[in-house]
């Protein structure tokens, strides 16, 4: 068997408390190594903290370092702030480390971290607000009545002293498995849920919690191999696998001989098991029949399909695991002739259940829920049975296909609006319809609105599947407008949906937003090419009225700042200056005169300037287009 050098475990009589410290001092321990030449630091395990399990005693359990176990402790990001250590001590819960590299030292002034083992950490700054990085293995080994060496992340809490106390960030299913079956050895057992078992796990340090990256760094099942058989019988057998602290349902347990033989064991729907940090959780299992691992087989049916929603049918046998998904009928097929849709399962989470189903699509994963399910749009549902190979072709691929109701005419449901608020580059409403499913709904400019013909354009509009209308629940949240123009007129088309698929009258309202309020001030640059070019200075004067501030903008004529013609563009500069006068190409001064550095001969530049009130308010610009 394969197995890396770790933790031991030793047999006990009797213990105190379910672990324990072993009393060597960090005094005797600098007596021990008081040879070396630079100083250790010291590793505890804490209380109940578990690296291996060995024999249960009367009270419980007791771990220790071994020779040769090593640690990683981090200051800082950075490699300068990171160092491995490794302990000569043999058989103490306490153990002196000493820096692989001796010409290195940590400064623990400002706290650090540790982790254990080595190469499945990586560590980041000392902070509560950093995440550590540790793997729990998605394959794991069978080990006589502990689980696998090095399975088991420790984690240290942030320290200022070279003493660090580490505790278990994971906890341990074991699986007690009998038969009355003559002659059974066991190969491998895997375990899948509904949610992510192994992989690359986020911590974050004094929270003693771990969550997972969504993605292919974790999975949703881990295995146990027995690369050389376990005998099992009518007396329990414990298999221990590490697994994150956290809730689990929809769990499926599968079982597979040396003889090819399985056996798989699902969670009862809604039931849940939960595994806590360094804790033991023990399910018996026994095996009372094995049959042939059989080819996966799914089958799926439509059952009905309204406009919003597909109830169908999902049978699966020989099936742990599944990857499933809901696209557009065209969408489907690009991606399978394009090859992406076979490309991308190995970054998909495979799901477990329900590996029998019928009802909506909508309950059948929670993801599916999010996927609006529009009128008219013809669909296809898929599935894809997982294989530990990874190995996939399109004979693989299950689907079934179907196409939604559209919405017809007959509704009275009618739209409404209310805490209306309108500034110089927003609309926002809260829109509203009761008895609605749904509210179709687009805000368009005047000019845009005025390009239908008729109202059963809108309507089309509105409707059209994959269309640019924001779908709304009835009771919606406030619908916003954002980046309009200052003084833009603004139109809402809007619809609703009852709850049989008709739509309601249509509901059309104008709104217009806040006008700049320019003040009365005249503003004029002094367009003196020579002047400029002398002193790359440009000033400019005043009259009617009285400035507090002047803003301008300066940037060449290729900029994207400038579009179309000069006119509209100096509109465009002068409402910015208004709306943002903080954007990063606008200059304040409050004199009348500004350089120009970076000048480069022989490029056209544009400068617009404005006067500010004390309101305020911005005057109506002068802008000058020039080639220095």
């Amino acid at each position: 068997m394969n197995k890396r050098t770790g933790m031991k475990y030793l047999k006990v009589l009797a213990l105190s408390a379910a672990i324990l410290i072993a009393s060597c001092s960090p005094a005797e321990h600098k007596e021990q190594y008081c040879s070396q030449s630079v100083s250790p630091i010291f590793a505890e395990i804490g209380e109940e903290t578990r690296t291996a399990i060995g024999d249960k005693g009367s009270n419980g359990y007791k771990v220790v370092w071994s020779k040769g176990d090593r640690i990683i402790v981090s200051t800082g990001i950075s490699s300068k702030n990171q160092m491995t250590y490794t302990t000569s001590d043999d058989g103490t819960a306490s153990a002196a480390f000493y820096p692989e590299n001796s010409d290195m030292t940590l400064d623990f002034s400002g706290g650090a971290i540790a982790g254990y083992p080595v190469e499945n950490m990586y560590l980041g700054a000392p902070d509560a607000d950093k995440e550590v990085y540790f793997t729990i293995p998605t394959t794991q080994y069978y080990s006589p009545d502990s689980f696998d060496t090095d399975a088991m992340p420790m984690i240290s809490e942030i320290t200022n002293e070279p003493t660090i106390q580490f505790h278990n960030a994971a906890g341990v299913i074991r699986l007690m498995l009998s038969t009355d079956l003559s002659d059974i050895k066991i190969s491998s057992i895997s375990i899948t849920t509904s949610g992510t078992i192994s992989g690359e796990c986020g911590y974050i340090p004094s929270s003693r919690k771990i969550f997972f990256d969504d993605s292919m760094l974790s999975s949703n099942e881990v295995t146990l191999e027995c690369p050389d058989g376990v005998q099992i019988s009518e007396d329990p057998i414990a298999f221990h696998i590490v697994v994150p602290q956290q809730k689990y349902e929809n769990m499926s347990i599968k079982v597979t001989t040396t003889e090819g033989l399985q056996k798989t064991f699902s969670m009862k729907d809604g039931k849940k098991i939960e595994i806590g940090r360094s804790s033991i959780s023990s399910i018996p299992l026994k095996l009372t029949s094995l049959s042939e691992e059989g080819k996966p087989q799914i089958s799926a049916k439509i059952i009905s399909t309204t406009f919003s929603n597909i109830r169908l049918e999902v049978k699966m046998e020989n099936v742990t695991s599944y990857y499933c998904g809901l696209q557009t009928k065209l969408s489907f097929y690009n991606d399978t002739e394009s090859g992406h849709l076979l490309s991308s399962i190995p970054y998909m989470a495979a799901y477990t259940a329900p590996l029998s189903y019928t009802g909506y699509i909508s309950s059948f994963q929670p993801e599916m829920r999010d996927i609006l399910i529009e009128p008219g749009q013809s669909y296809v549902i898929w599935f894809i049975p997982y294989n530990s190979s990874g190995n996939y072709t399109e004979d693989d691929i299950v689907y079934v296909e179907t196409m939604t109701q559209s919405y017809r005419p007959g509704g009275n449901v009618k739209v409404h609006y209310t805490d209306l608020e309108i500034d110089k580059t927003s609309i926002s409403m809260r829109l509203n319809a009761s008895g609605a499913s749904h509210i179709y709904a687009q805000l368009m400019s005047e000019a845009d609105y005025m390009r239908f013909r008729s109202e059963s354009d809108i309507v089309k509009m509105l409707l059209e599947p994959g269309g640019k209308s924001t779908v709304l629940d009835s009771n919606s949240d406030i619908f916003v407008r954002k980046f309009l123009k200052p003084g833009s007129v603004m139109v809402l088309a809007a619809m609703a949906i009852d709850r049989i698929g008709q739509y309601g009258p249509l509901t059309v309202e104008y709104f217009v937003t806040e006008h700049i309020p320019y003040n009365s001030i005249r503003i004029s640059i002094d367009k003196d090419i020579d002047k400029l070019r002398e002193s790359s200075a440009i000033s400019w004067s005043t009259a009617n009225g009285t400035a507090t501030e002047y803003r301008y903008i300066f940037k060449e004529t290729d900029s994207y700042l400038w579009e179309n013609s000069l006119e509209g563009s100096v509109l465009t500069a002068q409402e910015k200056m208004y709306i943002d006068p903080d954007l990063y190409y606008i200059s304040h001064t409050s004199a009348q005169e500004a350089v120009l550095n970076g000048l480069v001969s022989g490029q056209e530049y544009v400068i617009v300037v404005v006067a500010a009130d004390s309101s305020g308010n911005i005057s109506v610009a002068d802008s000058w287009k020039f080639i220095y």
